[in-house]
């Protein structure tokens, strides 16, 4: 038997490293750390949720498929729960980008260059990089993703002990101008038409159209990376 992941999780299976034991942090169904496990990517892992219910259909996965020995389902809240050697990499996906910072923030034992974090945020993106960089984390991979109508970018860090304060546009692009996937240029395009839009918005207003600017010029230099294959630094 085997698990078809959707496009948005298979990315974040894509950089789960061969033989690591894998922390799924808001499991939901289990199907990203089942599915790892039946390819035999992963030995195994923690599947981990905050909530009863989708643990409790995780858990009946693992059974079905005769994982109940190589994933055990933790109810805890983020990574509370989960000792530094039971994982190496620590997957997190589905979660807006404020609750992400949040969990990384407090589990204080990631900051190890031998800890993967592979984020997949829904929403505020640059906030979750800005944080990431600040907290001295590097975005070592990014691409983005189509699922359905939606487009996505999964973030592939590790801690390199050198916070720093990043530009608005290295928030905005992380790493993804590096990456040769075409949907990593999708992503930055539509990023870019999304900024254009917030700008013309903002200008049509008597109080905020100096603020339009602001939009238009970060729209603007996105564009000009995916011209010149570059991407944004750190101060």
């Amino acid at each position: 038997m085997s698990i078809t992941l959707r496009p948005r999780l298979r990315a974040v299976a894509d950089y789960v490293r061969p033989g690591a034991r894998l922390a799924d942090i808001g499991t939901d169904h289990g199907y990203l750390i089942c599915a790892l496990a039946l390819e035999g990517r992963i030995p195994g892992g923690l599947a981990c949720d905050i909530r009863p219910g989708p643990l409790s259909s995780a858990q009946k996965l693992m059974d079905a498929l005769g994982l109940e020995n190589r994933i055990s389902a933790r109810l805890c809240d983020g990574l509370d729960g989960v000792a530094p050697h039971e994982a190496d990499d620590i997957a997190i996906a589905g979660m807006g980008g404020e609750l992400i910072t949040a969990l990384v923030q407090r589990a204080e034992w990631l900051r190890s260059p031998e800890k993967r974090l592979i984020l997949q945020p829904q929403t505020r993106a640059p906030e979750l990089r800005r944080a990431l960089y600040r907290l001295g984390f590097r975005i070592e991979e990014e691409r983005g993703v189509r699922d359905g109508r939606f487009l996505y970018t999964v973030l592939c860090c590790r801690y390199g002990g050198c916070p720093a304060e990043p530009e608005t546009l290295a928030c905005y692009t992380g790493a993804l101008p590096e990456d040769s996937h075409p949907e990593s240029r999708d992503y930055l395009l539509h990023l870019a038409g999304q900024l254009r839009k917030q700008g013309d918005g903002l200008a049509r207003s008597s109080t905020k159209c100096i603020e339009s600017e602001y939009y238009y010029q970060l729209s603007s230099q996105i564009l000009s990376l995916l011209k010149e294959g570059k991407s944004g630094g750190q101060e």
